[in-house]
């Protein structure tokens, strides 16, 4: 997931409600997309979240430590 591909399906299906008097099953459909790419955004939001802790982590750890296992079989 790509912000490109998110940046695509914001500017395809805007976060706008259809013109008033449109029928209802639009409205649905324009929610249920909408709800689909919010989903997708928060989703990308948490893998970036996850991957920079992630990075935090490998980069705090000393590099001649190998970690608690090493340490345990001395």
């Amino acid at each position: 997931m790509t912000e490109g591909l998110i940046n695509y399906l914001n500017r395809t299906f805007p976060n706008v409600l259809p013109p008033t008097g449109s029928p209802y099953t639009e409205v649905e459909r324009s929610w249920g997309r909408r709800e689909v790419i919010d989903h997708l955004i928060g989703l990308k939001e948490q893998i970036e979240q996850e991957n920079h802790v992630l990075r935090r982590r490998i980069n705090s750890t000393p590099s001649g430590s190998a970690g608690p296992a090493a340490a345990a079989s001395g």
